[in-house]
This record gives structure tokens, C-alpha cells and sequence, in this order.
């Protein structure tokens, strides 16, 4: 695994506030760190004295995100899905996106939302090793290999960041699974492409289409 690439990763903003980034001591448990989180999105109500954090969060800011090897957790919405997450990957490179405002719009989803979104960075590559289906675009499969444990079959995409090109997303028009294809096809070679997905997925009607479902197989 590569560490995370923060030049191609987007922060997110925030209305009115700006997010700073932690650095998380590697091999460490969340429960080491010294940290006490309450609420929702998680919010920092104690920092031990001997927490290695120290100095480098404060009590009553808010965590946003985390940024884990090649892929980004943002909009969180609890305290044991960010302990999980933390603990899960306690053994590679881990950055917390903290910030003093409750108020959280990441610019490539572009909406609030009760539920947590997963940004992946997608490797320079014809072989994307997953499938997708319909409208929006929902994952059906995932072939073996870097994307098994980072994709899900019943995921919906939110979106696609490609550099250089409009954000793709429903709120752009034309977010269809065909589309997308093409669009990961023609860029198969560009650094930086970013597919936002969420957990879930909800049936929507493309307007001007009587194919709501376009099938899609990418591998």
C-alpha cells in the first residue's frame, strides 16, 4: 500500500470555517490515543494529558473525516464508526479532518446528508476490478483484488472527480452508468480520480429516460 497522495485528495470545506489535518501515530488503538469522543458528527470533549495528541486537537472541535491509504471516510456520523474505522487500520497511515464548526459540505458531494460517504482514489488503470449497474450508478460487483475490501455490492455512487474534467454527480445530469463507464474508459491513464460512494441505494427515474436502468459491467 501507498501513503495517501494529499496533493490529489480534495479536502473538504467547510461554510465559514476551515479543517486542519492530524497525523495519527501509527500501531496505536483508538483507545490509546487519549481521546473522548461524544456526539454527532464526533466531537472532542477530553484530551488526556498524556495523550499524544496533545497540543494538536481541541476540546470541543469536531471530526469530520479520516484519510486512510487511498481512500478518504468523510461526513461521519458517529463515534463507534470512527473508533472502528480507527482501530481497523491502526497499522498503516491515518489523518484525522477536524474543524471548530459542526457545518459540513464536502465539495464533490455537495449536500448535507445523515449518513457517511466513502471517497476512494482509483488507480491509473483500464482494470478497475468492479462492477456497476443502473441509476445512479449502484456497485453489483467486486472482483478480487485492491478494491475487495474497499467496495461493496449495494453501494451507490455519489459521484466521480476526474482532474481536468466537470464533476460528475446527479445533481450534473446524465450521472448514468454508461456514462460514467466512459468516462473511467477514456481516462483510464490520469492520477487523481476519485469515486465517491455511499452505503444504501434508493431507485431514481433519469428525466428524458425510459431506461432508468442501464447496465454496465466495468472490470
Amino acid at each position: 500500500m501507498n501513503v495517501p497522495n494529499n496533493d490529489i485528495v480534495a479536502v473538504a470545506t467547510l461554510e465559514g470555517s476551515q479543517t486542519y489535518l492530524v497525523d495519527l501515530p501509527m500501531e496505536v488503538p483508538p483507545e490509546m490515543l487519549g481521546l473522548t469522543l461524544t456526539g454527532s458528527p464526533p466531537t472532542i470533549s477530553q484530551v488526556d494529558l498524556k495523550s499524544p495528541l496533545q497540543g494538536k486537537v481541541q476540546v470541543g472541535h469536531y471530526i469530520h473525516a479520516v484519510k486512510l491509504v487511498n481512500m478518504e471516510i468523510l461526513n461521519l456520523v458517529g463515534c463507534n464508526h470512527l473508533t472502528e474505522v480507527l482501530r481497523f487500520n491502526a497499522n498503516y497511515p491515518r489523518q484525522l479532518v477536524i474543524s471548530h464548526s459542526i457545518s459540513f459540505i464536502d465539495p464533490m458531494v455537495g449536500k448535507r446528508a445523515n449518513h457517511p460517504f466513502f471517497k476512494h482514489q482509483l488507480s491509473p488503470s483500464p482494470q478497475l476490478g468492479f462492477a456497476i449497474l443502473g441509476f445512479p450508478p449502484v456497485i453489483s460487483s467486486v472482483a478480487e483484488g485492491e478494491m475487495k475490501t474497499r467496495l461493496f455490492p449495494g453501494q451507490t455512487v455519489e459521484a466521480l472527480h476526474i482532474p481536468g474534467r466537470p464533476l460528475m454527480n446527479l445533481q450534473a445530469g446524465g450521472f448514468t452508468s454508461h456514462n460514467v463507464y466512459r468516462a473511467l474508459s477514456e481516462t483510464s491513464g490520469v492520477e487523481g480520480r476519485q469515486l465517491i460512494v455511499r452505503d444504501g441505494h434508493k431507485v431514481q427515474k433519469e428525466v428524458g429516460s425510459n431506461a432508468c436502468f442501464d447496465d454496465c459491467v466495468i472490470s
